[in-house]
């Protein structure tokens, strides 16, 4: 759990530039890997509010929520869960 906190950290630390698609993948990762870890919305919110630059808020903050409600999967499949949905995020980014 320690672990899904500092990448969490760390990729919210980083600017996240519209035309960075591979840092949106990273960050949605990150999110659903939380999301399925069970960490509490709040907490990625508040990190959020606190790691990301207040021009990006939103749109991270959609990605929270899209993330969050996805339904949580077993144990077998929550590596699949995240692996969906980043790649889903990541081509949403890159057709916009």
């Amino acid at each position: 759990m320690k672990y899904i906190f500092t990448v969490l950290f760390l990729v919210l630390a980083m600017p996240v530039m519209a035309d960075n698609c591979d840092v949106v993948k990273k960050l949605s990762a990150a999110i659903m890997n939380a999301r399925q870890n069970g960490v509490e919305k709040d907490l990625i919110l508040d990190m959020m509010k606190e790691q990301v630059k207040p021009e990006l808020h939103r749109s991270v903050f959609i990605l929270i929520e899209h993330a969050y409600s996805q339904p949580l999967q077993s144990e077998n499949h929550k590596d699949i869960a995240i692996k969906v949905y980043s790649e889903q995020v990541h081509a949403a980014c890159v057709k916009s």
